[in-house]
This record gives structure tokens, sequence and C-alpha cells, in this order.
């Protein structure tokens, strides 16, 4: 089957010495069946061999990368330019036509070092401003294959909301950006089903402030202690202690009644046996006029026999995936008004072309020239409770 070409995105510093060149290691390391990346700078710096060495900590060789200035590239076609420098909102060049503009504003760990008392301190600001860019990378499928509009992304991508997230928060394992579904406001009281590490709810906490709250809600207990040893780190980075993680059943939620604002949910829904019952207790405990921001699998037609089988055998998240129509009427069965179904095939498209073994397997299963994206979307749900 023909796989679409991966997106050519471009990471743009200053002097192309360090951020930008952190950035493209990572989606090459991480993305490259999805993502073709380049780098560039105002001018050229050379590599800075502090960022190569932690880079090569993480396992991500770039000391054969080569520093250019972004003239070198003008006339390369990109679907994305992506400026990583904290003040490149000033000073980025300007790339003629329709090519897409992202901002991501990392903070300069040559000049974080420079107030370093030794050479260890110096390597911990190197250190996590590589962890902040590659926690924006894991995120970068959504924002280019998503289909969030320029005032989600603004507000979903800032780096200084990513900064707060211990490493190891992100398992990779979303299907979406409930984030911004929800619309989040100060003061607010979220709850996130499935929350898994906790980075969702991590990423909503400045958010909501120090007004809001947010509650993450998982079944497994190794989860709830992971996600619990983040917020030592998060509240140092913060100075908000404003999320907690409860053990419990999506089914059956560990909260009382009418006391949530919003409730989001990142690839949860589709692992329940009991997918009504998760709705209907979303609804319990929603406040009047509560929302719910969801990102989950569905299928937009039934599974052929011998994918499903394939699907069962390997235990994966389209296993429990339903239709789309099941989706909205469980939603409206449950009470919920306003439910808007908006199907994300292009995600599924992309993940598709990654070498990740169950794709590969499921794909070989299907009938010759259909795409998996014929049967299986990444689908965004929002709904009210009147």
């Amino acid at each position: 089957m023909t796989m679409a070409m991966p997106k050519r995105v471009l990471f743009v510093c200053t002097g192309n010495s360090c951020r930008s060149q952190m950035a493209e290691g990572w989606t090459r390391h991480l993305l490259h069946r999805m993502l073709d990346a380049y780098s560039a700078g105002i001018g050229a710096h050379g590599l800075n061999r502090v960022a190569v060495r932690v880079m090569l900590e993480a396992g991500v060789d770039i000391s054969g990368y080569r520093s250019k200035r972004v003239e070198a590239l003008r006339y390369t076609d990109f679907d994305c330019v992506i400026t990583v420098c904290d003040n490149a909102n000033e000073r980025c060049p300007i790339f003629p036509g329709h090519t897409r503009m992202l901002h991501a504003g990392f903070e300069d760990p040559v000049t974080l070092a420079q107030s370093a008392r030794n050479d260890e301190e110096a390597l911990a600001h190197y250190r996590r401003i590589r962890d902040e860019i590659r926690a924006f990378v894991e995120r970068l499928p959504d924002l280019l294959y998503g289909g969030l509009d320029a005032e989600e992304e603004k507000g979903q991508t800032d780096a200084r909301d990513l900064a707060a997230i211990p490493q190891g928060a992100d398992l990779g394992l979303s299907y979406g950006n409930p984030l911004a579904l929800a619309s989040l406001r100060p003061g607010e009281v979220l709850l996130d089903l499935g929350s898994g590490a906790g980075f969702d709810a991590l990423l909503a906490g400045p958010m909501v402030g120090p007004t809001g709250r947010v509650i993450g809600v998982d079944m497994m207990p190794d989860m709830i202690m992971h996600a619990r040893r983040n917020l030592d780190t998060y509240t140092k980075r913060t100075g908000l202690d404003n999320i907690e993680f409860r053990l419990g059943e999506i089914e059956h939620l560990p909260l009382s009644d009418a006391t949530v604002d919003v409730v989001i949910s990142n690839c949860a829904i589709n692992l329940s046996l009991d997918k009504p019952q998760v709705w209907r207790d979303m609804f319990r405990v929603l406040k009047p006029g509560g929302r719910v921001a969801v990102s989950d699998l569905a299928l937009v037609q039934t599974l052929p026999p011998a994918v499903k089988q394939e699907i069962d055998a390997l235990a994966g998240s389209i296993a429990g995936a339903a239709l789309v129509e099941e989706v909205f009427q469980m939603a409206f069965e449950a009470g919920f008004v306003d439910i808007r179904l908006e199907p994300k095939p292009g995600y599924i498209e992309a993940m598709s072309a990654t070498k990740d073994t169950f794709y590969k397997t499921v794909i070989e299963a299907l009938p010759t020239g259909a795409r998996l994206a014929d049967y299986v979307v990444s689908l965004d749900v929002t709904a009210t409770k009147p």
C-alpha cells in the first residue's frame, strides 16, 4: 500500500548550534517515518559540544550535523517552520507563501549555564532543555496531523507549559490532544480519565492555575505511583500544588456528584469493557453546564474478521474501539447535549507510516488496497451536560 510522504519540518534558532539541532535530532530519532526534519539559524555558529554530549547521553548522535544559515534552505518547501528560541518571535525570518509557522520558545542553555557553579550544574541546564524539546517533539504528530488551529496551537504548545512536566510523564500513548478541545479557564476543576503517568494532568495544572484543581484517575497502582512521584518536580517548577492522582476505575469514578467542570480522556475509554457506564459516570460527576473533551480511537466501519483476530491477539488499543455512531449514541443516552464528533484519519495514516510492529501486523492483515484509516480514526468528542 502507498504511504503518505512525511511532512517536511524546519526548526529555526538564532545560531543553529544547540536548540534547533536538538529538535532536529529528536525528530529524526523518534519520528523519522512521519517527519523529515531540518534545522537552520539566523547565523551559523557551529555545533555546541555540550549539546552534542547531552544528546548522546540520551542515545541520539547529532555530532555529524552541520550548522547552517536559514538562507541555505530559503527555496526548500516546508510544511511547517518551527522557531525554538525564546526570542525567536521577534527575530525569526519571514517565510513566503503558505508555510505553516509554529513557535515553541525554549530557554537558551548556553545563557543558563553561564551562572552555573560547576560543570554538573551547567550540564543540568542542557539536559532540562533537551528533555523539554523531546516532550515538544513527541507532540508534533498531533499538531501537524491532528488539525489544531492556530489559536489552539498557541495555547497548547508553549514550552513554558512543557517545562513543568517531569521527564517520563509522557508515555507516548495518546491519540489526540483533549486539552486543546477543553479550552480550560483559570479556577476550573478538571478530571483526567486514565491519567497514566500524568502528562495531560500536569500540562493542565498551570492552565487552571492556583484557584483550579486537576484530578487524575487511573486503575493501575503503578501508574498512580509514577504520577505522584512527578508532583514534587511539578510543584518546584511551577509553584503550584493543584494536582492529585486517585486510584479508581473510570466506570466508577472516585468523585462525588456534580463536582467537576471539565472531563478529559486521552485514549482511555476505548479500553473500557463497559463504555456506556463510563459516559454515564462522566455525566454524574460533571456540574450542570460542565463539558467533556475526549480524544480516542473509533471505527468508521467494522473491522474484517482477519484484522480483528490479529488485533485481539496483539491486545492493541484498537481492539476495544467502538463505531463512531456508537460513541455518539453512548454520549446521547448518558444525557449529554451539543455532542460533536470530529474524525481525524490523518493521525492514523501518520502512525501507519511508522515501524511500529503492531501497526505493521494489522496493516498486513487488511484487504488488498485498503488503508488502516479506512477503518480506524482518531476521534475528538466534545459534549455538554445541560
